[in-house]
């Protein structure tokens, strides 16, 4: 009995595969955390300035820049 580990996903001309498709998932959860974590500051505390959150703001760069990384190793048709 053999298993068939092949998963892909076609969009347009891009053909994502289990790797990419990981990686932007991961992106995505780690940006959701990031969002998650702003909005329990500025609920916990409303007065919060810019120059408390601007750390975490910037910090959501790295999530974008996975999701684009996953993007890229997508194989086009």
């Amino acid at each position: 009995m053999s298993t068939d580990n092949n998963f892909f996903i076609q969009i347009g001309q891009l053909l994502f595969n289990k790797e990419s498709t990981a990686t932007i998932l991961l992106g995505v959860l780690l940006l959701g955390v990031m969002v998650g974590l702003l909005s329990i500051i500025h609920i916990n505390n409303p007065d919060t300035t810019i120059t408390e959150t601007l750390p975490l703001f910037f910090g959501t760069v790295i999530p974008i820049l996975i999701i684009i990384k996953g993007f890229k190793k997508a194989v086009q048709n």
